[in-house]
């Protein structure tokens, strides 16, 4: 596990612009959620805090001369501080071997949305670096990724805060409704409340699609293929709260962000598989031949059977 610099690093940097924003906000978050365990009908583990808590301490503390008026760039900064909360506990930092990132990107997410198993994420929140990835013409450095949960409900949604230079956040609800429906649904709200050109509209559907279906298989394969994050020995988990005074407990946060090498052994399998074939197809006598067992056999993550 490779330490990173925290002077260039974004996520970290996007950590301490915050703290430097919001003093005392992490406080107040970390009081927040050592009341889980005293509510009637506390949150799942799996959410660090609910951003509806976030938002309710936004509000009572009177944070928002801080963000813009606006209620969209509102809603944005509250989930940038959703995200950024979860991450800062453990600081995780996501980076994919070459070859195993693209074939991971690329691989299509059929059917019904596999949402159970992004529920087994390592950590409340991980950064996923994305190189050679744009939206829209807008370059894309990396996603952090959590789960979230309406306080007091059943309700929970895969929370995405996109690293770019206008930062923005995504989110798909914790159903089996495939991607696709789920933004047909919204695009077709979009269509209905705004008079935006159709075809526009359509368009940006398709390239939206395609843009999420490659950000979560790489969350996909982070959450069910453990074997290949860490050098296999040490591996990434939520740390455990230290008593303090009074018997109460607390997370202490890292003092720098750490990132975690991802199908590095999977990814020299696939290249040693493509020589291979290389060398066969050349037709060289002495050549090996390429074995079905040299090449994984998931790529895109197991998917769950369905309920």
């Amino acid at each position: 596990m490779a330490q990173l610099n925290k002077n260039t690093c974004r996520p970290r940097q996007a950590l301490e612009d915050i703290s430097r924003k919001y003093p005392g906000l992490w406080k107040k978050i970390d009081a927040a959620r050592a009341l889980r365990e005293k509510k009637l009908k506390p949150w799942p583990e799996v959410c660090f805090i609910p951003a509806s808590i976030i938002n309710d301490i936004f509000y009572q503390n009177d944070l928002l001369y801080c963000v813009p008026t606006t209620e969209n760039d509102t809603s944005f900064e509250i989930a940038r501080l959703s995200a950024l909360a979860a991450w800062r506990v453990t600081q995780g930092i996501y980076r994919f071997d070459d070859d195993v990132y693209e074939a991971v990107r690329n691989t299509p997410i059929e059917g019904d949305f596999p949402w159970k198993v992004l529920c087994h994420i390592p950590e409340w929140c991980i950064y996923i670096e994305t190189p050679n990835f744009s939206f829209m013409n807008e370059k894309i450095y990396g996603v952090w990724m959590h789960i979230d949960w309406q306080n007091d409900s059943e309700f929970g949604t895969l929370c995405m805060v996109f690293d770019s230079n206008l930062p923005f956040p995504l989110l798909l609800h914790l159903n089996e409704k495939p991607i696709h429906e789920q933004y047909a649904h919204i695009l077709k709200a979009s269509l209905t409340k705004n008079s935006v050109d159709k075809q526009k509209s359509a368009d940006f559907y398709v390239t939206m699609v395609g843009f999420l279906t490659s950000v979560v298989s790489l969350g996909i394969f982070i959450c069910t293929q453990a074997a290949e994050v860490g050098s296999g020995v040490v591996r990434p988990a939520k740390p455990m709260p230290q008593r303090i005074k009074r018997g109460e407990y607390r997370l202490f946060p890292p003092s720098r962000a750490a990132t975690w090498e991802v199908g590095v052994r999977m990814g020299a399998a696939l290249r040693q598989a493509r020589q291979r074939t290389a060398a066969s197809e050349d037709g060289s006598q002495n050549a090996p031949r390429a074995h079905p067992s040299d090449a994984p056999t998931c790529i895109g993550g197991d998917r769950p059977e369905k309920t």
